[in-house]
């Protein structure tokens, strides 16, 4: 997405299924069990003034079409959606990994909870990753992998837009 001037920009992140599969995926269960839905918006959606509240709109849809269609409505071309996605450099995808509600921190291989969780695969497919926060405050860890001077920009913009709630 860097220096993209697309007009499209591409959103995908991950939906735990387990409890969305019928029959439901027990609980315990221990495997990878996730879905995605890609949504495409318009630049312009994002930039503008509204662009927190199209984005969140975007995910909820998303998130409504697994409840409404079922989980793997569509999972057999999705590899192809992100594929396209990727290599496309017409429509940049930002990628969201995890979530706050996955609990990677409650998990525990029996010698102990961890003190920090990372997602290494961000740094090839330049996702940002999202989990909660370690100490249990309810609080969000944001993981990104970028180039020093984009981290900077992002930290200044990110302190910028929480001082203006």
């Amino acid at each position: 997405m860097k220096g993209s001037s697309a007009d499209k920009i591409g959103m995908i992140f991950a939906m735990d299924a387990r409890a969305r599969l019928e029959p439901p995926v027990p609980p315990n269960y221990f495997g990878n069990c996730l879905v995605a839905r890609p949504k495409f918006l318009e630049r312009f959606e994002l930039s503008g003034e509204n662009g927190m509240v199209c984005a969140v709109e975007a995910i909820w849809e998303a998130i409504k079409s697994v409840e409404e269609e079922g989980a793997l409505k569509g999972a057999e071309n999705l590899g192809m959606v992100i594929k396209s996605a990727v290599t496309d450099d017409e429509t940049p995808l930002v990628s969201i990994g995890g979530s706050p509600r996955f609990g990677v921190y409650g998990t525990d291989f029996g010698w102990g909870k961890p003190r920090k969780v990372e997602m290494v695969s961000i740094e090839i497919t330049r996702a940002f990753s999202l989990a909660e926060t370690g100490s249990g405050d309810g609080g969000i860890e944001i993981g990104f992998v970028r180039e020093t001077n984009e981290v900077q920009s992002f930290v200044a913009l990110f302190a910028e837009g929480l001082t203006s709630l």
